[in-house]
Order: C-alpha cells, then structure tokens, then sequence
C-alpha cells in the first residue's frame, strides 16, 4: 500500500482540493480511473453519513428552540 497526501483540506475556511502529484499522474490511465472510482465510492459515501449526521443535528436544534 502507497499513501501521498492528494487530498487536502482548510479548516480555516472549510475548503478542501484534490492535487494529484505527478507519480499519480504518471500511472497506468486504467489503474488512475479505478482508483479514482474508488476513491468517489469511499467518499460518496462518506458524504452520506455526514448529511444524515448534519439533519440529525439540525433536527435537535430545532427541537431545542420549540
């Protein structure tokens, strides 16, 4: 297993980015897009449980407030 880091994010202003570094860019196209489909599965999913946590706290806030 190879970790780089071409994900980034920005805690300051909530921003993150994808930098792929050149030995990523130099691989195999095949090999790039089922990393990359693998990495949007892991990441869609990760996205899902972090909106269901969102509404679920939302969900309190509003039930503080009434």
């Amino acid at each position: 297993m190879k970790t780089n880091k071409l994900f980034t994010i920005n805690l300051d202003d909530g921003k993150g980015s994808f930098k792929p570094t050149k030995e990523f860019n130099n691989l195999n196209p095949l090999l790039k897009c089922d990393i990359l489909k693998d990495w949007f599965y892991d990441v869609q999913k990760e996205y899902n449980n972090s909106v269901a946590e969102l509404e679920s706290f939302l969900k309190e806030i509003r039930n503080e407030t009434t």
